[in-house]
């Protein structure tokens, strides 16, 4: 540590003697009263690695041990999680496609429905194979009610203008229990119909409902997780929104965990306690190491932020040069970033698997494959930082680094055409194209097309009904295909490949001024960049006289491709 300054020193940064700020450590302490070559010292350790830290010092990586370790546990935490996912996944899926098959009439075939006839026929069906699943479905189901009876909703809902006939509000979104069907019972459609007051016109519904839930005992998918039973939340919708004489009929359902052991029905299989228990010590071991890697790294940015307050204050007080906001963005370490993303998401993650064992929110699983999926992918990303040590492959990452800004600068000027022929597919081609239905479909088609994906089905699946849209898509495709894959991804291709030739070439991305500050040479690249452009204009000048060209520089000095002496 460095003993302040007595009353008698001078507040001038030069009276700081050269020893005070060799024997500093410069990660440790930051002064508002650092000289030059202070500020210089600390600077050059902030941009070592820590290979360099470690030979200069004898630094032991321990972080550096800690991420290739967390990154281990984290990538087994993951992979046995999306393990368990796939299997809800698909369980639910599974069930959802056989209640289709169950439920719905001449299905897939039978999804859009034109006659009345089909419309009760399918209710009547549906009411039927309900009533009759023991009898009907391989699966171990059961009907989940309040009573001993099976109860099955039906609803319909009217359209808003459907009051200017006279019909009442009340009439307009009515739920009603179907009767239950008994035992060896056998009714014809027209009972059906009349016994349950179903309607025989349509001409101002837009939409019909019928609602039962159905439950699962099966345990044997969670051998190590507590619900054994498996709710499924089924409605069977009878869309007539459009009016437009066809009746689009789908089958929607949701699922919840509960236990259910008292049932006498179904597959009960003890759950694996021990096993529970490990893999939630497991889980709690990543939470520590990942709550130890984000406090490191917030202290990290935290001695990151001093230095930069202390570099600003320098150039503003003794150099009077403005600290721009590029200058600034030398002290955000981009991987530290991904890091910290990386344990935010991970212990979230870890939180919310611990939840899943032990208790019943299947509407969980989603956020937590997410938090799983970020956390894994900022992980293994992070690892290029470690391959950057070798020079190999550092040029690919100061490539993209050079490159980032022009990309986004880039990115962003072509966002607004792009958004403009967006905008224009949707409208004029949107009731003739099934991929410009909707803003959403329309960008995935673009983009699709600047790929070269897909391409002669998009021109060919233009509905022809009306000559002037026809010949109109043919113009725009064509053009906003050549625009976007002659001009646009040239351009973009350019300048990641240009980036990476001046980079190979020079060895190095161009500096900036802390950089050029830290080694001491501003001057020397000011001197440098100057006989470059004079050795360009040069061999300009004379390309153009070896041409035929009458112009002459006598104040032109020749130049070599040699670098000039500069002396420091």
């Amino acid at each position: 540590m460095a003993e302040s300054f007595s009353e008698g020193d001078s507040l001038l940064p030069k009276e700081k003697s050269k020893s005070y700020y060799m024997n500093t450590d410069s990660n440790e302490e930051i002064h508002e009263t650092d000289n030059e070559e202070q500020i210089r010292s600390k600077l050059q350790w902030f941009f070592k690695n820590p290979y360099e830290k470690y030979k200069e010092r004898g630094r032991k990586p321990w972080k550096f041990l800690l991420q290739i370790v967390k990154i281990i546990l984290v990538t087994i935490q993951a992979t046995l999680f999306a393990t368990n996912e796939f299997s809800v996944v698909s369980f639910n899926k599974d069930n959802i496609e056989t209640f289709r098959r169950v439920f719905i009439f001449n299905y897939p075939n039978g999804k859009l429905l034109y006659q009345k006839n089909s419309v009760h026929q399918q209710i009547f069906h549906s009411w039927n194979q309900i009533y009759d699943y023991e009898k009907i479905m391989v699966g171990t189901y059961e009907i989940k009610t309040d009573s001993n009876d099976t109860r099955i909703k039906f609803c319909k809902t009217l359209h808003k203008d459907s009051q200017a006939r006279s019909i009442s509000k009340e009439n307009m979104d009515t739920c009603y229990d179907l009767q239950p069907k008994l035992k060896n019972q056998k009714i014809s459609l027209d009972e059906f119909i009349n016994a349950n007051q179903l309607p025989k016109d349509f001409e101002w519904i837009v939409e019909m409902k019928l609602q039962f839930t159905f439950q699962v005992n099966y345990t044997m998918l969670h051998a190590r997780n507590s619900p054994d039973c498996y709710m499924f939340n089924i409605v069977i919708l009878f869309e007539n929104g459009d009016l437009d004489g066809i009746m689009e009929v789908r089958l929607d359902s949701d699922i919840d965990f509960h236990h259910c052991r008292s049932s006498d029905k179904g597959l009960h299989i003890q759950e694996h306690q021990t096993k529970k228990r490990l893999m939630t010590v497991y889980d709690s071991v990543i939470v520590i190491l990942c709550t130890v890697s984000l406090s490191l790294c917030l202290r990290s940015f935290n001695r990151h932020w001093k230095l930069c307050k202390a570099a600003s204050r320098f150039f503003d007080e003794y150099r009077y040069e403005p600290f721009t906001v590029s200058d600034k963005m030398n002290f955000l370490s981009f991987w530290l970033l991904l890091i910290t993303l990386s344990d935010i998401s991970t212990v979230f993650g870890t939180t919310i698997k611990i939840t899943l064992d032990w208790m019943e929110y299947p509407e969980l699983y989603a956020s937590c494959s997410m938090c799983f999926g970020l956390a894994v992918l900022f992980s293994w990303i992070g690892v290029l930082r470690y391959l950057g040590f070798l020079k190999g492959y550092n040029v690919l990452l100061i490539t993209l680094k050079t490159a980032f800004p022009v990309i986004v600068r880039f990115i962003s000027c072509v966002a607004f055409i792009y958004i403009g022929f967006i905008v224009c597919g949707w409208i004029v081609f949107g009731p003739y194209h099934l991929k410009f239905q909707n803003l959403v479909t329309t960008s995935e088609c673009l983009f699709a097309l600047v790929n070269g994906d897909d391409m002669y089905a998009t021109f060919n699946a233009m509905d022809s009904s009306d000559p002037l849209i026809w010949y109109f898509s043919k113009v725009y495709l064509y053009f906003y295909v050549s625009l976007f894959i002659f001009v646009v991804l040239s351009l973009f291709i350019g300048i990641v490949a240009d980036t990476y030739e001046r980079i190979k070439d020079f060895g190095y991305a161009p500096k900036s001024r802390i950089e050029l500050f830290m080694e001491g040479n501003e001057h020397i690249e000011e001197e440098q960049q100057q006989f470059r452009s004079l050795c360009k204009l040069h061999n300009r000048v004379d390309s153009e006289n070896r041409n035929g060209s009458n112009i002459v520089h006598d104040d032109l000095t020749p130049c070599s491709s040699a670098e000039p002496n500069i002396i420091v």
